[in-house]
């Protein structure tokens, strides 16, 4: 008998993913995953997004007119990415599929970041460590 849950293909292993975000995506989907923990090749995609309900992808994933137009039955697509450059967002919406992806969940570490470059570079950090590794600071001033 065929499940009646929505079919979801995601673009990397299932070991890519936290765990229990995954269990709580496979107690209300039949979840299948790509192999491994690397892009996957185009001809593989268009192979596995057959016949699905929804895609998971990356960043990395380009998800174009050829590929879209194999899937059939695709919903929706999620993308683990700030962005949606890789998607074909014309055809996507042509075909009434959903997108989901995650604007500005990078936004506070990207600030952090540059603040900690910042101060990194102003107070000559790096340039400081080195010098202590190497035995070439021998005293404060």
């Amino acid at each position: 008998m065929e499940s009646s849950k929505p079919k979801v293909f995601t673009t990397r292993s299932r070991d890519s993913f936290p765990s229990s975000s995954m269990e709580v995506l496979e107690s209300s989907c039949d979840v299948s995953y790509w192999k491994d923990n690397s892009p996957i090749p185009k001809e593989d995609l268009i192979n596995n997004i057959k016949e699905k309900d929804a895609l998971f992808c990356l960043l990395t994933d380009r998800v174009d007119k050829e590929v879209l137009d194999s899937a059939d039955n695709l919903k929706v697509v999620s993308t683990m990415s700030v962005g949606f450059d890789h998607l074909d967002m014309e055809t996507l919406k042509a075909k009434n599929v959903k997108v989901g992806y995650t604007p500005g969940v990078l936004t506070d570490s990207t600030a952090d970041l540059t603040v900690s470059l910042l101060l990194a570079t102003s107070r000559r950090l790096l340039e400081g460590s080195q010098a202590l590794k190497s035995g070439d600071w021998s005293a404060w001033s």
